[in-house]
């Protein structure tokens, strides 16, 4: 239940003072990597010496005593990174690789350490271009397979956190492996094992909504929503921005704005501001109150609202927003994506219909035709949606450069899905061909990871 408090009680128990210090200093890292909030961060930094001392006070025969460093350093040095302390984030990073070597070369068969490894693995096997440089300095590039492997080891024969793998593991194979169902179906296993179990709760609302199936995540977020006024729980902001977003892909506009209204006034969490934001104003946009939600546009366009994960759309599309109320075309654009990201795509499709006819400029041709190649995509319709990704990639390039991109990469899936691994990997090569594009960064994850599949083929 995210019952911190009792968990802390329970933590105190314990006799060791090495694991005492280890499971209490998690309190903090978890609450921060639910809010972001650096009053958490403070809070594990101030204890963090006393709590390193204890666990190095252990007996180098103890063969946790480098897992829980390792442990220790890595998720400080998330959360320093996640804080924009990249350096201080990389000196971490390297303890806490050596502690894993440390533990590696005096306990070579100790599987305690997988959970660790395959975090690294993966991560540093798809790093971004632009952090390309951690792998340099830290001499290991990652592997993503093996990263995998070691994760589901790790799950089942763990006995630090062994949720944690599980977590990472559903985390890659929705955002960094597109495979959603396989990470759906890791959920539903542990939420057979872990029914109340928030986190696992809110992963799986996310994974849902991840396969456009928008009520089942509102089904589950709901029920979880009874927990909000239980001082026990430690509610994590990220449940308002959920169902903000669920109610946005269901025109709900009215209760999006409501619980995206509720996410903001978190005022320690950054994370998924901007976008909370941005769908804020849009939520009173497509409502009909363009003035009230020009008041959201100008905060991001004045960027006094930031956050971690700066989201380059959003504050473009804000700027753009706070010059002048968007057009008819490009609201409806907008709510037949919403529609799409919430899995009703027959209400999607009518409104695509309804401005098929009409006169367009670029950007909204543009789009129109990656609106409709995405919907006959995801209801199996190929030879459409294949057709719709080669209209969209035929027309002059525009501010809606990403989407041509993304349709590379989604004829590339098509490629694959057929057996036709060399057009597969043409289109694959060729959006990674593309630089500066929204959302760069997760497309070219996709595809390195995507190319390096295919050299199994």
């Amino acid at each position: 239940h995210l019952r911190l408090g009792q968990a802390g009680q329970s933590i105190d128990q314990l006799s060791d003072p090495a694991l005492r210090h280890f499971y209490s200093a998690h309190i903090p890292i978890y609450k921060f990597m639910a809010t972001q909030s650096p009053v958490y961060l403070h809070e594990l930094q101030e204890n963090w010496g006393l709590t390193i001392d204890a666990i190095e006070d252990l007996p180098d025969e103890n063969k946790l005593k480098n897992v829980m460093l390792a442990e220790l350093y890595y998720k400080r040095a998330a959360l320093e990174f996640l804080d924009g302390n990249y350096f201080t984030a990389l000196r971490f990073l390297q303890s806490s690789r050596s502690s894993i070597r440390r533990n590696e070369k005096k306990f070579p068969g100790n599987e305690n350490h997988l959970k660790v490894l395959g975090i690294f693995n993966v991560a540093l096997g798809a790093v971004p271009r632009k952090y390309q440089w951690l792998t340099n300095i830290l001499g290991f590039s990652g592997d993503m397979d093996l990263g995998m492997d070691q994760l589901r080891r790790a799950a089942k024969t763990g006995h630090i956190l062994p949720l944690e793998a599980d977590l990472f593991a559903y985390y890659v194979e929705k955002n960094m492996l597109d495979q959603p169902h396989k990470a759906i179906d890791r959920l539903t296993q542990l939420k057979k094992r872990y029914p109340t179990n928030l986190i696992v709760d809110l992963c799986l609302a996310a994974g849902y909504m991840s396969i456009k199936e928008n009520e089942a995540a509102l089904q589950l977020l709901r029920a979880r929503n009874q927990y909000r006024l239980d001082q026990a729980v430690f509610f994590s902001p990220l449940w308002d921005y959920q169902l903000g977003k669920a109610f946005y892909f269901k025109e709900d506009y009215f209760r999006a704005q409501i619980y995206f209204e509720q996410f903001l006034k978190q005022k320690g969490s950054k994370l998924f501001r901007t976008d909370a934001t941005f769908r804020l104003g849009m939520s009173l946009t497509l409502n009909g109150s363009y003035q009230e939600g020009l008041r959201f546009f100008r905060l991001l366009a004045s960027d006094k609202s930031s956050g971690f994960d700066d989201d380059a759309y959003a504050e473009n599309m804000a700027r753009r927003f706070a010059r002048h109320e968007p057009s008819a075309h490009v609201k409806a654009l907008f709510r037949a994506r919403n529609l799409f990201d919430g899995g009703y795509y027959q209400q999607a499709l009518a409104i695509l219909d309804g401005l098929a006819s009409q006169a367009l400029n670029v950007a909204d041709r543009t789009e129109l035709a990656y609106r409709y190649a995405r919907i006959y995509h995801s209801q199996g319709a190929l030879q459409r949606a294949r057709q719709q990704y080669l209209l969209c990639i035929a027309q002059p390039q525009s501010e809606q450069l990403w989407l041509q991109v993304y349709a590379h990469y989604f004829l590339g899936e098509i490629a694959r899905e057929a057996g036709d691994f060399s057009t597969a990997r043409s289109y694959y090569k060729s959006a990674l061909e593309f630089d500066d594009y929204f959302y760069q960064d997760g497309l070219e994850n996709r595809c390195k990871i995507a190319l390096s599949a295919l050299k199994r083929q």
